[in-house]
């Protein structure tokens, strides 16, 4: 049987990608929960040390039973929760709590695409991390940072991060590099922009923001990462006009109910009580308990959906649009939950909403990262 060049070239490629090791850049915008789902990374990232840490082996059997993450590349920050400085801070208080020198930090945008910036620093502290930390902890951070070379692109002129980003997926093997968006999307959108190729490249893109049912935490109807650039939002979930392909979509709905129940979180605060996530939760645990009756962490959850796709226990598949209109509407998740007008073929882009998942799993990851840090 002939087999053609273009065959060859095919099956060598299919071949190489297998071989490669796959990438994971995380965009933030650090606050509270942002903090605890870049623990939860880390921990998977270094087994070897949680391994050395636990001496519960019924626990280093639960992870081994996490699949092997994905590489943390790079991390990208984006103001958001708080001030772009704060983010990166923030950014740089947990790798050198995890002892992780080797993942950098870039700088990305301290502002949206076209609306005035608004902050949540109402919810995280004014810091970000709840306040807890003090400023020589804040100062050794930065020299631990500066000695590393972990801070990268600092008062330089551009988009560090976005530049990251794109060079990152351009020059990996198609389908290699994930992304993870915690914040507001200014940066995706603005990489999405200046390189047109780089969704086609792409491969795994989880975002926590949003409300499906229209629920929003920051105003009537939107949530706050987008809300905070709408704009931003709309170009990346606009996939036939230069927009990601599929995001799976983890938003403030499914947030709230995949919360945490007070009694694991009790639990887990009294077993790792100097732990990092647990000390800088404490006043949004307060603030928490009088607003719900368990604790949403949003992000934790997106980073869960990316590290354990197995997890993912059900998703539906859904034309997704943002709306960038309105005095109530702007910023709010609009779903086609199967309207009747063909007429159009529908303008909506269609992308994954993450409906449910293992929650004894999830558990265990967060577990993971209270034990690592």
């Amino acid at each position: 049987m002939l087999i053609s060049s273009r065959s060859v070239r095919l099956l060598s490629n299919i071949a190489r990608s297998k071989m490669a090791q796959k990438k994971l850049i995380i965009d933030t915008d650090a606050g509270v929960d942002d903090a605890v789902s870049l623990l939860m990374a880390f921990a998977l990232n270094s087994r070897a040390k949680v391994e050395k840490l636990d001496t519960n082996r019924h626990k280093r059997t639960k992870l081994n039973a996490f699949p092997t993450p994905p590489k943390i590349c790079g991390i990208t920050c984006v103001e958001g929760n708080v001030e772009l400085e704060k983010v990166a801070k923030n950014v740089v208080t947990c790798l050198r709590k995890a002892e992780l020198t080797d993942i950098p930090v870039y700088y990305g945008a301290s502002q949206p695409l076209l609306r005035e910036k608004h902050s949540a620093s109402f919810w995280h502290g004014e810091d970000g991390l709840g306040d807890v930390l003090s400023s020589e902890d804040r100062e050794e951070d930065l020299a631990w940072a500066k000695e590393h070379n972990v801070l990268q692109g600092q008062g330089a002129f551009g988009n560090p991060a976005v530049d990251f980003i794109i060079r990152t997926i351009m020059e990996s093997e198609e389908g290699t590099v994930d992304l993870l968006a915690l914040g507001p999307l200014t940066n995706v959108a603005l990489a999405l922009r200046m390189e047109p190729r780089l969704a086609d490249r792409l491969g795994r893109c989880v975002i926590m923001g949003g409300s499906v049912r229209g629920r929003g935490n920051i105003t009537k109807a939107a949530e706050f990462n987008f809300y905070a650039d709408p704009d931003a939002a709309y170009i990346c979930f606009d996939s036939e006009n230069g927009g990601l392909k599929t995001v799976e979509l983890v938003d403030w709905d499914f947030c709230l109910r995949f919360s945490i129940e007070w009694e694991f979180w009790e639990k887990l605060s009294k077993n790792h009580e100097n732990a990092l996530m647990v000390r800088m939760s404490r006043d949004i645990v307060r603030k928490s308990r009088n607003q719900h009756t368990a604790f949403p962490l949003a992000d934790p959850l997106a980073m869960f959906v990316m590290l354990n796709p197995a997890g993912v226990r059900e998703k539906s598949k859904r034309r997704v649009h943002i709306e960038l209109d309105g005095t109530h509407t702007r910023g709010m998740t609009i779903v086609d939950w199967g309207s009747h007008d063909s007429s159009k073929n529908n303008e909506f882009a269609e992308h994954y909403i993450v409906e449910r998942i293992d929650k004894e799993s999830y558990h265990e990851l967060i577990e993971l990262g209270a034990l690592y840090c």
